[in-house]
């Protein structure tokens, strides 16, 4: 009789069924502990060890709040180019162009303005990284 899961955690594909003890000296299990609290990205020894052994990688995460602020800052003026972007084809989507008013021109045009002002600081944020 086929066994029906009721719910719950679904049956891995490929289920790990082979054990290897490694025995550690007290040292060695301490910087190992270390690892793998600096790296706050596994959740548990086994996936860190499993990725130095297998894949030869070692993920750290850091939180530089310095990059955190220059990165949240690097979203804000993409979002803001997509706003502007957003509107300004909502404006060419209403009506034609030669239809346009000298204050939906102005419109497009301070649009189009920022769009470049927003464009030019996300491309100095570049610049300066790649020094």
């Amino acid at each position: 009789m086929a066994r029906y899961n009721k719910g719950g955690r679904p049956e891995t594909e490929n289920k790990r069924e082979v054990k290897k003890l490694i025995l550690f000296t007290t040292e060695e299990f301490e910087l190992l502990k270390i690892k793998y609290s600096e790296s706050k990205t596994y959740h548990n020894l086994s996936d860190m060890i499993r990725d130095i052994l297998l894949k030869n990688e070692y993920k750290v995460l850091t939180t530089d709040q310095k990059l955190l602020v220059e990165t949240s800052f690097l979203i804000g003026f993409v979002k803001k180019v997509g706003v502007n972007f957003n509107q300004l084809l909502r404006h060419f989507n209403q009506k034609k162009l030669d239809s346009f008013s000298t204050f939906e021109k102005d419109a497009v045009i301070f649009n189009l303005q920022e769009i470049k002002k927003s464009y030019d600081l996300i491309l100095t944020f570049f610049n300066k990284e790649q020094k």
